[in-house]
């Protein structure tokens, strides 16, 4: 084959062979980076790229986290149940609970250093998506400060090409 032909090829993503994963910064405050990481790497999956973030700028997390109505009133509407299983009367609309959810999210992630990483290997996506779960309940302490972020099925593309310049800056 024709070398300049291959090179020349635009690569093309190939469905759950790559995924984007944060590590938040309360598990990083709490030491378990490397925990998580070993658990993921267990499953035969690679780490493509890893970075750790000192600092990062609201902006970028908007971006990150550029969440929708539907989100917000998903979220929202599990945070009005929770409330009223624990008997109290939600007040506000299901949209502004998911608008201050996302908030309290992005002011965690402020909080502190995180880690970006791009897993790559067969059934990627599948994989990271099967451990959520496993890692929040043994590392998270909540819903905000649940340890981990991992892209949600067909955002993996857009999330990795958010955080792709910040693998190539200096620490």
């Amino acid at each position: 084959m024709d070398k300049k032909k291959v090179l020349d090829t635009p690569f093309v993503f190939k469905r759950g062979y790559e995924t984007f994963v944060m590590i938040k910064p309360g598990a990083v405050r709490r030491g378990y980076t490397m925990a998580i990481i070993k658990i993921i790497l267990a499953t035969g999956l690679r780490i493509k790229k890893i970075k750790k973030i000192f600092s990062v700028s609201r902006e970028q997390l908007e971006k990150h986290y550029n969440k929708d109505l539907d989100w917000f009133v998903k979220v929202g509407k599990k945070i009005s149940q929770r409330l009223q299983e624990k008997g109290e009367t939600p007040t506000k609309s299901f949209e502004a609970y998911g608008r201050d959810a996302l908030e309290e999210v992005i002011q965690h992630m402020l909080s502190g250093h995180f880690f970006i990483i791009i897993f790559e290997g067969e059934n990627a996506v599948e994989i990271i998506q099967g451990l959520t779960d496993t890692i929040r309940e043994k590392f998270g302490k909540d819903i905000v400060d649940n340890a981990f972020h991992r892209s949600d099925p067909g955002e993996e593309p857009r999330e990795i090409d958010i955080w792709d310049s910040y693998f190539e800056k200096a620490a």
